[in-house]
């Protein structure tokens, strides 16, 4: 099964493009069936067979095996070749506090959001250093949100000339197709190149709620992207010359402050509480930049000031007397360079 998964990835999901990764419906099930699941996996336990003790690999009998594989396959046989940070052990660890603790506050967690959770059908996939739990968008999900699949609303769509004629095309084809829009707009769009608002009747499916950018200190000090800017910068990334090897979704992100600058506050950066960061405003253009043997493709972030603002005051909190250590830097996103390697990208 976990070869026919990466199989299956390899031979046909190439051929298209998704803005994403591709999350299998198989992968998704009912609070009862995890239910089932949760009190197979008890009684495994019990007997004396606990799937996080082999050291990353699935053993025991073949009903525990078959049984991990029908709810963890897709992420044991392609997530953790996908995420440098998953790994097997992982997974199988997370089965366990599962089992022993997270199913139980599953639905006292996220049943204020839903009118009836037991018509949902729920996966764990990993983000951002944990395997978290998702929900099936589909006509169940969206009665539950909009009372009804059918609803046709009036909607709005920033776009550019060049956007107008790839959404005629699509209309033009006959099948249908998401795209994002909005209903009322509290600011202006922060994409001096997407001028131009399209309105259009389209039927509303269901909402997303979009991640957060969070600041991690790895060497680095870097920002990651929120899903909407991720979305952006693949965007991007499609329009790239045959040369350019794109750098995965996980190695999209900020740098806020080079690591020869953190070196002296190594101690400190890891004590103290960073605030909020400022939200990532992607430019339009493509930015490529040349040096002996490299060559990189990036975007830069629109609001420059605001991340050296907020630099600053990363800076104070260290007690640094230099608040401003790198003022040649230019925040922005690399999107690919000759390798696909992100240490491969010109500084």
């Amino acid at each position: 099964m976990f070869r026919a998964w990466r199989n299956f990835l390899n031979e046909e999901i190439k051929k298209i493009y998704v803005h994403g990764y591709i999350k299998p419906e198989a992968a998704f099930h009912t609070l009862s069936e995890w239910r089932d699941f949760v009190d197979r996996i008890l009684k495994f336990q019990k007997e004396g067979h606990y799937v996080s003790h082999a050291h990353g690999n699935v053993v025991g009998p073949n009903e525990l095996q078959d049984l991990v594989e029908e709810f963890y396959g897709f992420q044991l046989s392609v997530d953790v070749n996908r995420y440098e940070l998953l790994t097997s052990k992982n997974v199988l660890d997370h089965i366990e506090d599962f089992a022993n603790h997270r199913y139980w506050a599953l639905e006292n967690e996220f049943s204020q959001y839903f009118e009836n959770m037991d018509k949902l059908r729920f996966a764990y996939f990993y983000s951002r250093g944990d395997l978290e739990p998702y929900v099936l968008i589909d006509d169940a999900f969206t009665e539950q949100i909009y009372g009804s699949t059918n609803n046709p609303k009036v909607l709005y769509h920033y776009t550019h000339e060049e956007g107008v004629e790839r959404i005629q095309r699509a209309i033009d084809s006959g099948d249908p197709f998401d795209i994002s829009a909005y209903t009322v707009a509290q600011r202006d769009f922060f994409r001096a190149k997407s001028n131009l608002i399209m309105e259009f009747e389209g039927n509303v499916r269901a909402w997303r709620s979009f991640l957060v950018e969070e600041v991690k200190y790895q060497g680095i000090l870097k920002l990651s992207l929120p899903s909407d800017a991720s979305s952006h910068a693949e965007a991007m990334q499609i329009t790239l010359p045959e040369e350019a090897v794109r750098l995965q979704d996980k190695d999209l992100h900020v740098t806020l402050l080079h690591q020869s600058v953190l070196k002296p506050f190594r101690k400190q950066i890891k004590n103290i509480e960073l605030p909020e960061p400022p939200e990532v405003l992607l430019e339009d253009d493509v930015w490529v930049r040349e040096s002996p043997g490299k060559k990189s493709w990036a975007v830069r972030l629109a609001n420059q000031e605001e991340m050296r603002e907020y630099v600053k005051n990363i800076m104070e909190m260290l007690g640094s007397q230099n608040t401003n250590p790198e003022p040649e830097r230019v925040f922005h996103v690399s999107l690919a360079n000759l390798t696909g390697n992100p240490h491969d990208s010109v500084r």
